[in-house]
């Protein structure tokens, strides 16, 4: 029987934040990004970005602008992976 949790990613946003994450100059660690996000008052500890680069963890709407502001990124290009990702 087909386990949902695994079959299905939970967001389509994770490869993209770990990419990104690693592509910074220097790359950063889940928990440098975690406090970076926490300086923006965006609260996710080290699991919670781990999840979500796995895609067991969905991300929040309201997330993703923060995120995207502290990786230097182009918000359309996380949440879509089109054009270029940076800003």
């Amino acid at each position: 029987m087909p386990n949902s949790r695994t079959d299905h990613p939970k967001n389509i946003v994770g490869p993209r934040i770990r990419r990104a994450r690693l592509d910074f100059d220097p790359p950063l660690t889940q928990d440098q990004l975690s406090g970076r996000l926490a300086a923006k008052g965006l609260s996710l500890d080290r699991v919670a970005i781990t999840k979500i680069e796995c895609g067991n963890r969905a991300v929040f709407d309201f997330e993703l602008p923060t995120i995207a502001e502290v990786l230097k990124v182009d918000l359309q290009w996380l949440m879509t992976g089109k054009g270029n990702p940076r800003k």
